[in-house]
């Protein structure tokens, strides 16, 4: 099954207003591992393709 992720700062309300009109749900956290935002926690969301 083919999908599409994107994370967003949990800060960001207009961001996570936007994915989530486009249909995708939130799937989980996770923690940015390189460059200058390394250990930032981020919202995943994912939307199926098909």
């Amino acid at each position: 099954m083919a999908s599409v992720r994107i994370d967003t700062h949990a800060d960001n309300a207009p961001m996570r207003r936007a994915v989530e009109k486009f249909g995708f749900i939130p799937c989980g956290d996770i923690t940015l591992r390189e460059g200058p935002e390394a250990g930032a926690p981020r919202i995943a969301f994912e939307k199926v393709l098909g």
